[in-house]
């Protein structure tokens, strides 16, 4: 018949940052300059391998979110880019744990250039322990 085309719902655009819902729940990137600013003057939290800057905001946005801040001592771009990466895979995992509305802008330093994941991830809980930004106590 007229118009009976094979898809029957309009298809959602593929690829653009869709509603939060689609997005893992509670994570979100810190984008805007302000935001990052505003960050780099907060209290932290230092480990070796990162340093944590946070600043638990309102409730009104639940969400976890983080920023990265790779600087050129750790390596090119192609290095930055995968330690930015494997952190946003950890801060994802731990996303659940973090209390929420937090944001954190976790500053890589040189030495994670080579660090494992594990150590990575290791590092980061450290923080966000230490900075008392998990709601349990993850061992």
């Amino acid at each position: 018949g007229l118009g009976s085309s094979p898809r029957t719902r309009p298809q959602a655009p593929h690829r653009l940052s869709g509603p939060a819902h689609s997005r893992p729940a509670g994570f979100d990137m810190i984008r805007t300059a302000a935001d990052f600013t505003a960050l780099a003057a907060a209290p932290g939290v230092n480990t070796p391998l990162l340093g944590v800057r946070y600043v638990v905001r309102a409730e009104e946005s639940p969400a976890f979110r983080i920023g990265i801040a790779a600087s050129k001592k750790i390596g090119g771009a192609v290095v930055r880019n995968r330690i930015r990466r494997r952190l946003k895979v950890i801060a994802r995992e731990l996303a659940p744990q973090v209390r929420p509305g937090t944001d954190a802008l976790i500053g890589v330093r040189a030495a994670a250039a080579t660090a494992t994941s594990e150590q990575l991830r290791a590092a980061m809980s450290d923080c966000l322990r230490r900075a008392k930004l998990l709601k349990v106590s993850a061992s």
